[in-house]
């Protein structure tokens, strides 16, 4: 049986129609975000910081694509990069995907399409770049996710412990190393969390 519901006006039909949107991604954030990050208490994150990946969020045609967190364990990285993309899915759509640079580095040998999965990605966080161990597979790897999602301006968020001198040492390729971190400084808005 099908209802049809009438609206006064344009306006009350966009109103509701806006209104299912939020209230499906809502339910669908439960599937999309870990249970640890869920139900994340934003006043214990740094509120600088915490405003920067909000903005970020919120305006993704005015604002860098990408997003670095950087910092020393235990800042918020994590946290605050599932604040962005809780914000940015719930105002704008495009289901994400996570994965820690340690996990992608372990599982793209066994999984061929897994590099495709996060290339495409509406919106990537790749968490803790530069603690996966570096073989020159897994450097070569790394690299192409990176470029694949730069030269096709898709945004991604990357949380690390390192710094950008710091990081590019842990490439055994300088090239490599040099060509990751000038894409990361290039497109990134880029927040450290000392």
């Amino acid at each position: 049986m099908i209802i049809k519901t009438r609206f006064s006006s344009d306006q009350e039909m966009e109103t509701a129609r806006r209104e299912e949107i939020t209230r499906t991604r809502s339910i669908e954030l439960d599937s999309i975000v870990p249970p640890a990050y869920l139900k994340t208490d934003p006043t214990r994150l740094e509120q600088n910081a915490l405003a920067e990946v909000l903005m970020w969020a919120a305006t993704p045609k005015e604002r860098t694509r990408n997003l670095v967190l950087g910092g020393t364990t235990g800042r918020g990285k994590t946290r605050l990069a599932w604040e962005a993309i809780k914000s940015r899915y719930m105002q704008h759509g495009g289901r994400p995907r996570s994965i820690g640079a340690e996990t992608f580095a372990r599982r793209m040998l066994r999984e061929t399409e897994l590099i495709d999965k996060l290339a495409w990605a509406r919106i990537l966080l790749i968490d803790d770049l530069g603690k996966e161990r570096m073989t020159s597979t897994a450097e070569s790897v790394i690299f192409e996710l990176i470029r694949e999602r730069t030269d096709n301006e898709l945004p991604t968020i990357y949380t690390t412990n390192f710094d950008p001198p710091r990081l590019a040492k842990r490439f055994s390729e300088p090239e490599t190393a040099g060509a990751i971190i000038r894409r990361l400084e290039e497109n990134s808005l880029i927040i450290d969390l000392p």
